[in-house]
């Protein structure tokens, strides 16, 4: 059989260039991470790093990288946002293939066998999966959630970076706080059970604590000391926009339901129950009527159901009426 040859790509723009230095393995550390973060701001972005990808791939134009140098690339940007159990044309390419394929056949993006000041890097697409670190705690990732730790996690220090929504149970090591980056704040815990929802396109931040105690940052440029402290059954809410905190009392039962692939409410106000059918099923719901916002209702629903199926049996045990266009539903 002949070797298949595909044109010679050109960058077009500088996140073209930046994504080929990350493929060749030529990219610095602060490129890595560059790259890392670009990705990680849409589908689209992940959608067009995956075509990239491809092409160079299938092409000739890969440069010989040494394996440590690759080796980061794998870990720090390539298993990060290639869609899992996805074939992908290899005409020639290095022995890491063969890793990347037993990591497709696992469904998650992971490496293994590096050095310590490697990283760990874990993407979910559509899929929940569960995550058991070296020091005994355990992390549930929830659908299109990013990961990322050392390769040395619990050695010296318990650090990890989020971006999506996971629910954490710590494991007790005295004088190892854990902590989770998110970006605008680090989650700290030393033994405890919380949830935290930090996607990229979301408006806000929430930190749900379920049991124990943590300890709240917000990153501050001047290095002002924001710390704040949840008791469990409080949520925090940080408004990216607004650069604001807010303090709540929630059923944090309700912040924990997804790891079952689940909506579920107990006497809830429809308020809350349409503010997570917002978060869980990326749509707007426009609702102005007070007195409905403060009825209570109880049920529970799959997160594989559509939104609209959902809305049709709360209508069976509280009378409203609602329409949807695009990606808005209208309660009335």
């Amino acid at each position: 059989m002949k070797e298949r040859k595909m044109k010679k790509i050109e960058p077009k723009n500088g996140t073209d260039e930046l994504l080929m230095r990350c493929i060749e393995g030529t990219a610095s550390e602060d490129e890595y991470d560059q790259a890392w973060h670009w990705a990680t701001q849409s589908p689209d972005h992940r959608a067009y790093y995956r075509n990239i990808f491809d092409v160079f791939m299938a092409s000739n134009i890969i440069k010989p990288v040494n394996p440590d140098v690759q080796e980061r690339v794998w870990a720090k940007l390539e298993r990060k946002i290639i869609k899992p159990n996805r074939w992908i044309p290899v005409f020639k390419w290095v022995s890491a293939a063969a890793i990347l394929i037993f990591a497709f056949m696992a469904g998650i993006h992971v490496l293994f066998e590096r050095p310590e000041n490697s990283q760990h890097v874990i993407h979910t697409v559509k899929g929940k999966t569960v995550v058991e670190l070296n020091d005994g705690s355990k992390v549930w990732l929830n659908d299109e959630t990013s990961l990322m730790y050392s390769e040395s996690f619990g050695k010296k220090t318990r650090e990890l970076s989020l971006s999506g929504e996971a629910y954490f149970e710590v494991a007790k090591h005295a004088g190892k706080p854990f902590i989770v980056k998110t970006g605008e704040l680090n989650v700290e815990a030393l033994g405890t059970q919380f949830n935290v929802r930090a996607f990229e396109n979301e408006k806000f931040i929430r930190a749900t604590l379920i049991e124990g105690t943590v300890k709240i940052h917000k990153n501050d440029p001047t290095g002002e000391n924001n710390e704040i402290i949840l008791a469990p059954g409080q949520q925090l809410q940080f408004d990216k926009q607004n650069d604001k905190i807010s303090l709540r009392e929630v059923n944090s039962r309700l912040y924990m339901a997804w790891k079952e692939g689940q909506l579920i409410f107990d006497k809830e106000q429809m308020e809350t129950v349409f503010e997570l059918m917002e978060q869980y099923f990326g749509v707007t719901i426009v609702l102005k009527n007070e007195k409905l916002a403060a009825r209570r209702f109880t049920g529970r629903f799959s997160l594989n159901e559509k939104p609209e199926k959902i809305l049709a049996l709360m209508q069976q045990s509280i009378p409203f009426n609602f329409h949807i266009q695009n990606d808005t539903i209208f309660i009335k």
